[in-house]
């Protein structure tokens, strides 16, 4: 028997593949198919690249995990086994990695400088920093995907999967596998959204948050995030809930917030930008700056376009009409892989969301991401302090006559510029070099003082050489 099939698109992403097998028996068209699924095994390439991860913040005397992996060039994991060296800054251990992976067990480095590795797989000339892993004894910082997608959507990877990779794969600290409202959404798959969040959820080491996607071309595509329990799925097809006052008239009446994605698209199409005039910000706390899709921030047209961008200026357009978002990163995966991939149907990687909370536990989770103690990232995991009168970022705090701001800022590479800007724009001062800092280091430190001249809200970007961003959330002012 000859098998044969029509030419698709093949995947570059390792794993197991399914396909269903018809034989046509006559030229009539009589079908049938074969009870079994042929399976296909996709292997990973041989190594390209080497990654060193630690957890960007901890306590000051904690041990720290690094987590070491190989990945090819569509960022498989390789199946490689031999020896990295790994040197803290204060000695150097060897590491045994299995499987492309390999973890170490790293005792308190200091009480007060952020930690480092440097990894070396002298076997295949690759080398890696980590990211910097900070040592606070208030808030932690963590970084996680609020919009990830698997089969249940249009999209691939199963739900263990898709989970799996963040946890495992990638190290989130969090993760929000979400299936959408639009034509997949009913009870089956709203019942296994609901198991795989209860499933996977580890206070302390990993946390899921229980979500959907509202999807609506005429408002725009939002995800709703429950802090957990048997909470039902708003379908936007339903009278109901068809539009967003009244799904936030439903939403009030439980412990849930919103997030809008992709809002710099153009409203009224298959994929939506946002209606901003529609949003009602003490539910939707937060907005989507980027993600495979590419950039709504709208303050470098240049950075990561959307394909078919609106022109009304994105989101800080919309801050500026009045609306007091946070910012957060997300990937919007529909490769299964939280955190993005290099294969999207989009042209862009993918974004993360930092968060300042007090544990890693749901609840706290929840509380800082209504409080909009967030960062987007665009990927690198970049720790940023910003406060406005030592009021933390998505504050809001009373009018007064002069503000006294300070970034801190602690990066995985070298950051170009540390920007300051009042009510979007780059703060002006009369020492027109304080406007922007230029830093050529790992580590930047600034502080600033204006007169907001009124109601007025600031934040802060971070720029890595590379062009990795960290945009941290507004502090308002009046």
């Amino acid at each position: 028997m000859t098998l044969s099939c029509p030419p698709f698109a093949w995947t570059p992403l390792a794993g197991r593949r399914e396909f269903k097998v018809v034989i046509r028996r006559d030229k009539n068209g009589s079908e049938q198919r074969l009870p079994e699924p042929l399976a296909i095994e996709v292997l990973p390439g041989p190594p390209n690249r080497l990654e060193a991860t630690l957890p960007c913040t901890h306590r000051p005397g904690d041990a720290l995990s690094a987590l070491v992996t190989l990945r090819d060039r569509y960022d498989n994991r390789a199946s490689w086994e031999g020896m990295v060296d790994l040197w803290d800054g204060r000695k150097s251990h060897s590491l045994a990695v299995t499987g492309g992976r390999g973890t170490c067990t790293l005792s308190a480095l200091s009480e007060s400088a952020p930690a480092r590795v440097h990894a070396s797989a002298g076997a295949l000339d690759l080398d890696a920093a980590s990211n910097p892993s900070l040592p606070t004894s208030g808030l932690q910082f963590y970084v996680g995907d609020l919009h990830c997608h698997d089969y249940l959507s249009e999209a691939e990877g199963a739900p263990d999967e898709v989970m799996r990779w963040a946890w495992e794969e990638r190290r989130l600290d969090f993760c929000s596998l979400v299936p959408q409202a639009h034509g997949w959404l009913d009870n089956e798959t709203w019942t296994l959204a609901k198991h795989t969040a209860e499933r996977f959820l580890r206070e302390g080491q990993f946390v899921t948050l229980l979500g959907f996607e509202w999807q609506h071309s005429g408002y725009g595509d939002k995800v709703v995030h429950y802090l957990g329990g048997d909470q039902p799925y708003l379908p936007p097809d339903d009278e109901r809930y068809d539009a967003p006052r009244k799904l936030y008239a439903a939403l009030r009446a439980s412990d849930a917030l919103v997030i809008g994605h992709h809002p710099g698209y153009p409203v009224g199409q298959w994929v939506p930008g946002t209606d901003f005039g529609a949003v009602e910000d003490d539910v939707e706390r937060l907005v989507e700056l980027w993600s495979m899709h590419g950039s709504s921030e709208g303050t470098d047209p240049a950075d990561r376009p959307l394909v078919g961008a609106d022109d009304r200026g994105g989101v800080m357009a919309a801050l500026r009409q009045g609306l007091r978002l946070g910012f957060v990163g997300g990937s919007d995966t529909h490769s299964g892989r939280p955190g993005g991939s290099a294969k999207e149907p989009r042209p862009y990687w993918g974004g993360l969301a930092g968060v300042w909370a007090e544990g890693l536990t749901r609840r706290d989770l929840f509380g800082a991401l209504r409080a909009r103690r967030t960062v987007a990232l665009t990927g690198a995991r970049m720790v940023v302090r910003f406060t406005v009168n030592g009021a933390p970022m998505g504050a809001e705090i009373p009018a007064c006559e002069r503000v006294r701001i300070r970034v801190d800022a602690w990066t995985p590479g070298r950051i170009a510029q540390v920007q300051v800007l009042k009510n979007t724009r780059l703060v002006q001062t009369p020492d027109r070099s304080r406007k922007t800092c230029q830093v050529l280091d790992r580590e930047c430190h600034l502080e600033l003082e204006d007169a907001p001249g009124g109601p007025a809200f600031y934040h802060c970007r971070v720029v890595q050489d590379d062009g990795h961003l960290a945009v941290c959330s507004p502090v308002w002012v009046g």
